[in-house]
């Protein structure tokens, strides 16, 4: 929390209702119905601080992203599974349209069933 509270925080609010929060079922398919407890969720970080903490779950350099961030470069979705627990993060490129960069804890290459996911979500 130390590395949080050092930092300003800065609100993306650029970034809402570019992505509502998508859920998954326990075997990766979109669904409304999907609980809360199980399956997986991709939501957008809407903060410099919810990035931060990602980051440092994730251990990624994520948090070198907050600039592109704020200047409308880039989104940063996180892939959560039960119980919250991040699991991957996507950068999407908001000029481009599409991923820039997707992979799990410690950069290592996303899994297929989860980059999947992130490509259902595209648009």
């Amino acid at each position: 929390e130390r590395a949080v509270s050092d930092r300003p925080l800065i609100v993306f609010s650029h970034l809402a209702g570019v992505l509502p929060s998508v859920r998954f079922t326990d075997t990766c398919q979109l669904s409304q119905e999907a609980p809360a407890d199980t399956g997986f969720e991709l939501s957008v970080l809407e903060d410099s601080h919810a990035v931060i903490r990602a980051a440092q779950e994730l251990n990624n350099c994520a948090a070198d992203y907050v600039g592109d961030v704020r200047r409308k470069r880039c989104a940063l979705i996180v892939l959560r599974g039960a119980g919250s627990k991040l699991l991957a993060m996507g950068e999407w490129d908001l000029h481009d349209r599409r991923w820039s960069q997707i992979s799990e804890h410690s950069d290592e290459p996303v899994r297929s069933e989860w980059q999947n996911m992130y490509e259902q979500i595209e648009g």
